[in-house]
């Protein structure tokens, strides 16, 4: 299952934390970065099944959680090298017609770019990546996905940011097979560590 598997990466790199703080925590946002963020969004997501199924396409747009993760290091005070986990937690229709809660994730390498060296300062950001769409008793679909967003770093620490994503998926196993696309907007506030 590529959740799990997202699972360990994250545990390694949880690992390697302390390793991190020894070379950062100065308050500069150059060196080691460790952080999250937590806000709403909107989920748009296609699924397509393919001609041996008897359902039509399911397109649908809802509410959704969004949660992030990033991990990486910073060369300068304007530009940051992550690891990144975007995920939305959505109540999507499954493939036998069921609502249950989905997890539209992007595992990915990103980057971001502040205007200033220090806060106040704008930032552009954006990734590709590995995609996965997952829900309790349906099939697995894995794929590719990239994230595009904007935000503003308001106080050292803490930023909100608008975030675009995309994720491109199939399931090839069993019948019928699933191709999925789907869209996020979503708007967080984080909290980096640096």
């Amino acid at each position: 299952m590529f959740y799990i598997e997202i699972k360990k990466y994250i545990l390694i790199m949880i690992l390697l934390v302390p390793v991190g703080i020894s070379y950062g925590w100065d308050n500069r946002r150059e060196g080691f970065i460790l952080g999250g963020g937590f806000g709403p969004g909107l989920t748009n997501y296609r699924m397509e099944f393919d001609e041996t199924s008897q359902r039509e396409e399911n397109k649908e747009l809802k509410y959704s959680i969004y949660m992030s993760f990033i991990i990486g290091y910073a060369p300068s005070n304007k530009l940051l090298l992550y690891f990144n986990d975007k995920e939305n937690v959505v109540k999507a229709k499954s493939e036998n017609g069921d609502e249950v809660f989905t997890f539209d994730d992007l595992l990915s390498f990103g980057a971001s770019y502040y205007l200033k060296e220090s806060s106040p300062s704008l930032f552009f950001s954006g990734g590709i990546g590995f995609s996965a769409w997952e829900a309790k008793d349906c099939k697995d679909q894995k794929g590719f996905g990239a994230f595009t967003g904007i935000g503003y770093e308001f106080s050292r620490h803490w930023s909100v940011d608008l975030s675009l994503k995309y994720n491109n998926l199939t399931s090839d196993t069993g019948n019928p097979k699933l191709k999925t696309q789907t869209f996020s907007v979503s708007a967080s506030v984080n909290l980096l560590g640096f």
